[in-house]
């Protein structure tokens, strides 16, 4: 299952894909090499302190898995950079 997700983020032409450890390795191998820019961490830390300081004003951000608390980095993005029509 996280192969064929790996492989729809190609096509949909995603530019970037994080991950920490454990399944997102399959992930990267379904998105395939040259297809996306990946990065895959151990810890979830530096991770998410990567991903923030990536991210820029409009772009499309999708987080998941629960078990590697990535509610942690949706709130550190939350606070950088406000939801479009969202109250203040």
């Amino acid at each position: 299952m996280h192969r064929q997700a790996g492989r729809e983020i190609a096509e949909l032409g995603i530019d970037v894909l994080w991950g920490v450890r454990g399944l997102a390795a399959e992930l990267f191998r379904g998105c395939g090499k040259g297809n996306c820019r990946n990065c895959i961490l151990r810890k979830f830390r530096r991770c998410g302190s990567r991903a923030i300081g990536a991210a820029r004003e409009g772009d499309l951000i999708l987080a998941s898995s629960r078990s590697v608390e990535t509610d942690k980095v949706v709130t550190a993005l939350r606070e950088r950079f406000p939801l479009a029509g969202a109250d203040r």
